[in-house]
């Protein structure tokens, strides 16, 4: 007796006879010859993320990583556990900052944030200004490290100084009252020292043309400007391009 069966791989027609079926496990699960010598690796394998019960597509070759590290999750369960191990739980938190000029309080709320990116935007917050001492009420002004360091250094040799002093719609790292002039703290990398211009980034090139605007602000405003690079932010330097040793 023979039957007619269609291969459940790739759907082609199996004749084989009764006698044949005895060799096998089970007639309703034989496939072809041509199939039965071929690894399936690579057949597509449906599973639900046992958290979001999202949809899971892998194969036989990618079961190893699905099942045993990733734990049968879907790519987004998998990375926000993981972060939540790394990081912490995320919550919603109110944080207080202070101007550093003034010392007006301004309540930061942070919804769905983990323990440390509250701690990197709250060192962030506290080195801003409230937008009255920034002298533009379309701007907050972030201090940097290195305009911190050179405000220690004013302040060491009581020097009057005001921070983020805005002139002609440009704001400039720091004015000396007494001696009417503008000092800028400019970072090597983002300033592109020693660079031409067409070896700049895009970043790099948007800073160099505001240096330029700034130059030109002092001048017709008949104010001197001296730029300082960062590794050249000392007090000794400082006081030298001043004219104070």
């Amino acid at each position: 007796m023979n039957w007619d069966r269609k291969c459940p791989r790739c759907n082609k027609t199996i004749n084989y006879s009764l006698a044949s079926t005895f060799s096998k496990a089970n007639k309703f699960k034989t496939v072809c010859n041509n199939c039965r010598s071929k690894r399936y690796d690579n057949d597509l394998l449906v599973r639900f993320c046992p958290i979001c019960n999202c949809q899971i597509k892998y194969t036989r070759r990618d079961s190893y990583n699905i099942g045993i590290l990733n734990n049968f999750l879907c790519k987004k369960c998998f990375v926000s556990k993981w972060q939540e191990e790394k990081y912490g739980k995320k919550t919603n938190i109110l944080f207080t900052s202070k101007c550093k000029k003034c010392g007006k309080e301004k309540i930061h709320k942070w919804k769905n944030i983990s323990p440390y990116q509250v701690k990197n935007l709250s060192e962030s917050a506290s080195r801003k200004l409230c937008r009255t001492c920034s002298g533009n009420n379309r701007f907050k002004i972030l201090i940097s490290g290195l305009e911190l360091k050179l405000h220690e250094i004013l302040k060491k040799n009581d020097i009057q100084f005001v921070s983020q002093y805005v002139l002609d719609n440009r704001s400039f790292d720091v004015y000396l009252i007494d001696k009417n002039v503008l000092i800028e703290a400019d970072g090597e990398f983002w300033h592109g020292r020693g660079k031409e211009y067409r070896e700049l980034n895009n970043y790099q090139k948007i800073s160099r043309e505001n240096d330029l605007l700034k130059n030109e602000i002092a001048r017709r405003n008949n104010i001197k400007l001296v730029r300082i690079w960062e590794s050249e932010m000392t007090e000794e330097n400082v006081k030298k391009e001043l004219n104070l040793l």
